[in-house]
């Protein structure tokens, strides 16, 4: 999809690129490639702090993001991205690179939902074949509790996952002059982004059922309860914190909204919960009986005409096949 009904002899000169690096010579080296492709459009940046005024400005097709430094607050920026949070367009192409190739730089760029990275230096040549191929041959979108963006899966395993979802590609469709007007592209993502926040919101609702099944089957006097910083116990109800919170704070604003009530009600047990294994003391049973009753009403409410039965199920099979238990 376009933002244009412009013809051009160059088929990159109207997308909107978007460079961050707080190195200047090596955001020139980026520049300098781009425009040998044929882009022209371009903003840019050294300065974080500005990056996410920048990306509310403009809908942007194209962001080239150094993560060298500052990995942590990168991610969570390409994260706020995917998750519809900041910027105008949710599903722009992001091509990050980096000098270092660690582990746990690679793990938190990509686990942010970035569509690629490349390390630096790299060759003009890759670069470009790079790019091409978000044009081309750009991954599904994958929706999970903690996670959207392009699917890492082996292609044959998620080759016909109907979970998986064509997000609009407006750099694609500009190169390729598929234009339609500007606000039927904004239609089209506000559309998309509808979809991806519902489907995001039954996986929490999903994982909360989960978390919520595996503490009501533990002991009342089960010395994991203790307060212990490493304990398995202490990182579900941290999840479970994470996930009613901004479960609490997106509903508001969906087709989901009559679940807000069931939501705000689970918040305050989850914080209830994590406040009792910090300060040490056991949990209360009515507040695990409360935890899975509103637990099994959110299932119900985000899977209309599915059965409480099924739900459980459902449930119970990912705690069997992940082997998932808090240690006694």
């Amino acid at each position: 999809m376009a933002f244009t009904t412009e013809t051009q002899s160059n088929p990159y000169e109207s997308s909107h690129v978007l460079i961050y690096d707080p190195v200047a010579s090596n955001l020139q080296i980026t520049r300098s490639v781009l425009y040998t492709m044929g882009f022209r459009n371009f903003e840019q940046s050294m300065d974080i702090s500005a990056l996410t005024d920048i990306l509310e400005r403009v809908s942007y097709d194209l962001l080239l993001i150094d993560c060298t430094q500052q990995t942590e607050a990168l991610s969570s920026i390409i994260q706020g991205i995917r998750f519809g949070d900041l910027g105008l367009n949710p599903y722009l192409v992001i091509m990050a690179t980096t000098w270092t190739l660690s582990g746990f730089l690679v793990r938190k760029i990509i686990d942010a939902g970035a569509d690629d990275l490349l390390g630096r230096p790299y060759a003009t040549s890759n670069m470009i074949k790079r790019l091409k191929g978000q044009i081309e041959l750009r991954k599904r979108f994958v929706v999970t509790s903690d996670y959207v963006g392009p699917d890492r899966r082996n292609q044959k395993r998620s080759g016909q996952d109907e979970n998986l979802i064509d997000v609009p590609n407006s750099l694609r469709a500009k190169v390729k002059k598929e234009y339609i007007s500007e606000a039927e592209a904004a239609a089209a993502i506000e559309l998309t982004k509808a979809a991806i926040t519902a489907e995001k919101m039954r996986r929490q609702a999903f994982q909360i059922g989960v978390i919520a099944s595996l503490l009501s089957d533990m002991k009342i006097d089960d010395s994991a309860f203790k307060q212990d910083s490493g304990s398995r116990l202490e990182k579900e109800l941290q999840i479970l914190a994470m996930l009613t919170e901004d479960l609490d704070m997106r509903v508001v604003q969906t087709d989901f909204a009559h679940a807000s009530n069931l939501c705000s009600s689970l918040l305050d047990v989850a914080k209830t919960l994590k406040e009792s294994h910090r300060s040490g003391q056991p949990f209360v049973k009515k507040d695990l009986a409360l935890l899975t009753k509103l637990s099994t009403g959110l299932q119900i409410a985000f899977n209309p005409g599915a059965d409480e039965s099924s739900l459980t199920s459902d449930i119970a099979a990912v705690i069997s096949s992940r082997n998932l238990r808090v240690a006694s």
